[in-house]
């Protein structure tokens, strides 16, 4: 079996947020080696209230059980200090690729910026990632992936039953928008490196992200074809061949039957085939939206999933988390796995010949400090010294 697809890769992370991380234990699956930087008050966690830190999750970020930690190795720094700067200023000059979530010009201040680095290690690869991008009025604005989300449009989109904008999970702008691009990104400025010889700065926005995501979508209003207020919602509950709907023991099933073919199967199975020709028309979608959520909700989940096994109506349960791990397609495909005693969803997507893999468990913050000072050629006093800059026990590193 060959190694990893980016066995070899120097990764150099000094993210903490959701987008990095999440970019950085992809690329750590994939084969690289990845060195995180975490600041001495990682220990502290994160300014958030206590009912966001009690949330079992989300309060997660840097315990044992951190997924986003696995493969990586953790060093502690502090790049306020001179000697943070030139630990990660050597580690820089010896990565492929620097993974940051800053806002744009403080890594320039600490003098750590791309344009800095690349004199010394012109192959260098920098990924900056932020909510906005580099430049902009809101360049230097806060913001979170409910921000981004709204700013984007996506909001829009997304609405409740009352019509009222629904606030999704974090997973548009961080993963997708940022994340997920961010590592779009670094792969493709590695394939442009095989040719030029030289590396380049990654400018990851994840409003930009988020937008990029909703390219399909938008193609029809920036266009000026059809009115916003106009809009049916038709992926997002406004079909009835297409929601989610209630069982009679509370449980609900996804109801995706977009295709007419499906849907002749979803209506026959039910003793509804009489209201098919009703869906050409939106002027049904409720009177068939209560109809068939009235079928539902006389029977348990267990009962339709029974009545629609092996039949393309493509129907399935709306599983909670803790379920997912028993869904026989998860488990066939081995999805979610128990590695180093911590389960945690597997590698994807799967490769043939150069497989990924969870080679270590998740890293404790400052876990590898000292033996990354030692491959540095720091010297046992100086690394001392550092632990004590830092007011760390020996433990901890």
């Amino acid at each position: 079996m060959s190694s990893p697809p980016l066995n070899g890769l120097k990764v150099l992370d000094l993210s903490q947020h959701a987008p990095g991380p999440f970019a950085t234990m992809i690329l750590g699956d994939l084969g690289a080696e990845v060195i995180h930087v975490a600041h001495p008050s990682v220990s502290s966690g994160p300014s958030y209230f206590q009912q966001v830190l009690d949330d079992p999750l989300f309060g997660v970020r840097f315990s044992p059980n951190d997924t986003l930690m696995r493969n990586k190795r953790s060093i502690v720094l502090d790049l306020k200090t001179e000697n943070g700067r030139e630990i990660c200023r050597r580690l820089a000059l010896q990565s492929d690729v620097m993974v940051v979530e800053m806002r744009p010009g403080k890594l320039a201040k600490f003098g750590l910026d791309h344009d800095s680095l690349k004199v010394d290690n012109p192959r260098l690869i920098t990924c900056c990632i932020s909510g906005y991008g580099s430049d902009g009025p809101r360049a230097q604005s806060a913001g979170h992936d409910l921000n981004y989300v709204a700013l984007s449009g996506a909001l829009e989109l997304i609405r409740d039953g009352k019509g009222e904008p629904l606030s999704p999970q974090n997973i548009l702008a961080d993963y997708a928008g940022g994340g997920y691009l961010a590592v779009v990104g670094i792969l493709a400025a590695l394939a442009a490196r095989t040719t030029t010889g030289q590396g380049q700065e990654i400018d990851v926005g994840m409003l930009d992200g988020t937008l990029l995501t909703l390219a399909d979508l938008l193609s029809a209003p920036l266009n000026g074809i059809g009115r916003v207020k106009d809009w049916r919602s038709t992926l997002g509950g406004g079909l009835p061949n297409y929601r989610c709907y209630r069982c009679s023991d509370g449980q609900y099933l996804a109801v995706a039957a977009l295709e007419r073919r499906f849907c002749e199967v979803l209506l026959r199975e039910l003793n509804l085939s009489h209201l098919l020709d009703r869906l050409e028309s939106n002027e049904s979608n409720a009177f068939l939206a209560d109809v068939l959520g009235k079928t539902f909700a006389e029977k348990p989940r267990h009962y339709w999933l029974d009545l629609f096994e092996g039949k393309d109506a493509c129907v399935t349960p709306v599983l909670d988390v803790t379920d997912v791990v028993k869904e026989p397609q998860v488990r066939a495909r081995e999805l979610v796995v128990d590695r180093f005693g911590v389960r945690q969803v597997a590698p994807a997507p799967r490769f043939s010949e150069t497989p990924a893999s969870i080679r270590t468990p998740p890293a404790r913050p400052g876990q590898h400090t000292r033996d990354v000072l030692i491959e540095l050629g720091y010297d046992q006093k100086i690394i001392e010294q550092i632990i004590v800059d830092y007011a760390l026990g020996a433990a901890s590193i």
